[in-house]
């Protein structure tokens, strides 16, 4: 049998259907048992759809009903609300006409991004690059005190966002640990997310509120399960991170850095006045962090302004800090550069609670002289994110490089045909940026565009299809009407 056979017979059965359900009520409450067979059939039939794309830039998705020589019945099928309405279109008004389209990843009834958070087939494994210790026991063990460590790798602000670790609370609550551990890695010297000559066009503000919501969120969201940082890396903004957290422990080789790129890129921003005010405002949101942290504020204003020197002298357990050289031991004697602090003189310092190598030795710092470890889904969850927002991007860039290209052959009797496929490029970017705020950054970052500018040219395209539509009916109206659209018809 053809698919149009098929397809004519699922038409039947589900006229059949809907007249059988006219006279069948159901119980209150209850489902139509014949209205649920008429949806059954209609997902099984709609395995192929019929794309509308309008002289106006709209791009319709559905079936077309029934067809003559001046118009269709089309019915349509809203891709967000998952609802049908029957339209009648007049052909003059069409672009092009789609037919029997397979339903894929092309459809435009498919999101494309639509399984990126489902995580119900999220592999549960051990974390990555933790070796097992001998203190640790059966994972399976519920007599001995679960740890759950959890990765924060890769960049910030794109891949460590309060929107993917939103979920990890989520997971950690599933699990109830006794002890939550953030592993920290994260050198952006390479891959810096920010661009430092003006903060407010590499979207600093933007990148330094989502980690007030990160950090806000873990502390509030998980209030009454411990947790550690254990920084095994935190070259650049990321220390802003490790220093939020009170209990905070280091690997042998790790730094933290200041924040001297902050402060330059504030210190450029307006004439004098405007940047002191600045470079005030961004310092207390960096001591923010740190007091978070149980840190004081010395520390903030020592590792965001080159011209601070920083000592400290001993009071008994407690450092006090000084920003100039007169304590018994200076930190940091150049008015060049800004504090920074490597492992052992973080714990030195009382910076850092101590130093670890392994889980072992960190867990015996804790208290912990028997553990396990939780094999759970955290780890696969942020690389699943972090490989989704990507993918997102990258697909940006190649159709920003489509609408380009469509941009420049809209031009003749061509127009509209490239303007509607220059404006289904541009939709698409923008549901990726809206999906993920990682890729409004980096696209913002490559292209100087955020969302709020693409939907400014998204707006502009259709009114420009708007005018060319309107023209179309002045000079059908006076040439005896217009002609049928061409295009795949």
């Amino acid at each position: 049998m053809s698919n149009r056979a098929i397809r004519r017979s699922h038409r039947f059965v589900l006229m059949a259907i809907a007249a059988m359900a006219a006279f069948v009520l159901p119980t209150p409450g209850t489902a139509n048992p014949y209205a649920v067979a008429a949806l059954a059939v209609f997902t099984a039939e709609v395995n192929t759809v019929d794309i509308v794309h309008m002289r106006d830039g709209r791009e319709l998705t559905g079936k077309i009903l029934n067809e003559d020589s001046a118009q269709i019945v089309f019915r349509y099928i809203d891709p967000n609300l998952n609802l049908e309405t029957t339209l009648t279109l007049q052909k003059r008004d069409i672009l092009e006409i789609e037919r029997d389209v397979a339903i894929g990843s092309d459809s435009p009834l498919v999101d494309e991004y639509a399984d990126d958070d489902d995580d119900r087939d999220v592999e549960r494994s051990r974390p990555s690059g933790i070796e097992q210790g001998l203190a640790e026991g059966d994972a399976d063990d519920e007599s001995l005190p679960a740890f759950y460590v959890i990765p924060m790798r890769g960049q910030m602000g794109t891949d460590i966002r309060s929107d993917a670790y939103q979920r990890i609370v989520e997971e950690i609550r599933r699990e109830q640990p006794e002890l939550v551990i953030w592993l920290l890695d994260c050198a952006d010297r390479d891959e810096l997310m920010i661009s430092m000559s003006d903060p407010a066009e590499g979207g600093l503000t933007q990148l330094i509120e989502d980690y007030r919501t990160l950090v806000r969120m873990l502390h509030d969201e998980l209030r009454g399960i411990r947790q550690v940082m254990w920084v095994h890396d935190s070259f650049g903004i990321s220390s802003l991170m490790a220093l939020a957290w009170e209990e905070m422990y280091m690997a042998p080789g790790a730094r933290l850095t200041g924040f001297r790129a902050i402060y330059e890129g504030a210190s450029r921003m307006g004439d004098a006045d405007v940047a002191a005010k600045m470079v005030a405002a961004w310092i207390g949101i960096i001591n923010g962090f740190l007091e978070r942290g149980g840190r004081p504020i010395e520390l903030g204003e020592a590792m965001s302004r080159p011209h601070h020197r920083l000592s400290a002298t001993w009071r008994g357990r407690q450092v006090e800090w000084r920003l100039d050289t007169s304590g018994e031991y200076i930190v940091n004697g150049s008015d060049e550069s800004t504090a920074a602090f490597r492992a052992k003189t973080a714990e030195d310092f009382g910076i850092s609670k101590g130093t670890a190598e392994t889980l072992d030795e960190l867990a015996l710092l804790l208290g912990y002289r028997e553990y396990r470890v939780i094999e759970g889904g955290a780890e696969q969850i942020i690389e699943r994110y972090v490989e989704n927002w990507r993918r997102a991007f990258e697909n940006s860039k190649t159709l920003w490089m489509d609408f380009n290209q469509h941009m420049g052959w809209a031009t003749g009797d061509q127009t509209r045909q490239w303007l509607g496929r220059a404006l289904n490029d541009l939709r698409r970017i923008i549901s990726a940026v809206r999906r993920y705020p990682a890729v409004e950054i980096r696209f913002s970052m490559e292209y100087g565009l955020d969302l709020f500018a693409l939907e400014m040219i998204e707006e502009e395209l259709r009114e420009r299809m708007r005018a060319l539509n309107q023209r179309d009916r002045n000079r059908g109206r006076g040439g005896g009407g217009g002609r049928p659209g061409r295009g795949g018809m």
